[in-house]
Parts: structure tokens; sequence; C-alpha cells
């Protein structure tokens, strides 16, 4: 439904509050210098992760549009729901992009594939590293590891720190989104239907001549 209503006009003293709020201050100079000398350093980390079983990720990390590749024996999904992190020096804003590989699920759909006739490329894989321990780690894998900047592994120390110190809280947060998530698909798939409801838009038109249209 709609309901014509009667433009609205700003009185006079409104439009002199609005120009009281958007008049700004600047700050001198020597104060902006010195704040901008406090601030931590601002960096942007991209990885994409491939998670296998839950048991190691392989890792793509971008810098300088340029791809390195790292394995660890930590579980990525964990790392998926923060948007960035700090440390004494750096702010990191954090881009990812993690995917998950089931052997088994895996196994089952090329063994489909192969029924109905089309090729099917495994995508699980073992890791090509081993691990010295349990202990959270990571391995570069590059053909020349002196070609890759120290800034890739600075980034790298950085994320595992946090994932570190922050272990035992990412994995709360992350099982107890997937509950959320869980309930919700419930929810939404066992609610009963809401009856449509009237939608009512004001408007005014912008003259009366188009108005007469």
């Amino acid at each position: 439904m709609l309901r014509r209503v009667a433009p609205r006009l700003i009185e006079s003293e409104e439009v002199a509050d609005l120009k009281k709020v958007s008049q700004t201050r600047t700050l001198p100079q020597a104060q902006f210098d010195a704040w901008f000398a406090a601030a931590p350093e601002f960096v942007m980390l991209s990885v994409s992760a491939t998670v296998y079983d839950g048991a190691y990720s392989k890792l793509r990390v971008r810098h300088e549009n340029v791809e390195y590749t790292a394995w660890t024996n930590v579980d990525f999904r964990f790392l998926g729901g923060i948007s960035g992190f700090e440390t004494d020096e750096r702010s990191y804003s954090y881009f990812n992009f993690v995917d998950r590989v089931e052997k088994k699920k895996d196994t089952e759909m090329s063994l489909r594939a192969a029924d109905l006739g089309y090729d099917y490329e495994l995508r699980w894989k073992p890791s090509p590293v081993a691990f010295s321990s349990s202990t959270p780690e990571y391995v570069m894998v590059s053909e020349d590891l002196e070609a890759v900047p120290q800034e890739v592994y600075r980034r790298l120390d950085d994320l595992f720190a946090h994932y570190l110190a922050h272990k035992d809280e990412l994995k709360v947060r992350y099982h107890n989104n997937r509950l959320m998530n869980a309930a919700r698909k419930h929810y939404q798939k066992n609610r009963p239907l809401e009856p449509p409801q009237d939608i009512i838009i004001n408007f005014y038109p912008l003259s009366e001549r188009k108005a007469a249209r």
C-alpha cells in the first residue's frame, strides 16, 4: 500500500545545528606527528588455507603480488573467524579463506565420478613435510627458500604467535559458531510459515507536475 505524505522541511534552527555538528577541529601538526609516530604499523595479511582432515593445512600467503606456500600442523579453521590482530609493533588486518578437504568424502566423490564416467582428481593429499612434534609449527615450501622474503616469515610468525596466545579462545569461538549455524539452519527449516504482512510505503512527489503524470 502506498501512502502519500507531505515533504519534510528542515527548519532553519536544524540547519544551524547541522552546521555546528559539521565543523571540524584540526590537530596541531606536532600533536598529529606524535600520534602518528606512536601508532603501530598497519599491515595487511592475506592467507588462504586448505585444511586436510583437520590434521594439517596448506597455506598460501600473498606478499607483493607473489604467492608463497607453507604447510602447518595447525587446523586453520580456528583462524578463519578473525579479521585482525595486534602485536607490540604492528596492527594486522587479516584476510583469509579456509577450505576443508576430508579424505573419506573426497574418495567417495572420486568413486562416484568414476561410476558416471567422469574424471575426478583427488583433492586430498598427504602432507609433504614431516613435522617435528605436535607443537604448532609451519614449514615453508619453495624451490629457493632464500628467495622467500623475511617479511613473509615475520607475518607468519606474528600470526602463529597470536594463535598460540589465544588458541583455546579461538577453538571455543569456532565450535560455538558451528553450533549457532546448525541451530539457525534447524530453526529456518522447521519454523512455521508466517502470514504475509501489509507493507506501507510513504512517498511524496518531487513536483505536482510529475505527480500528475
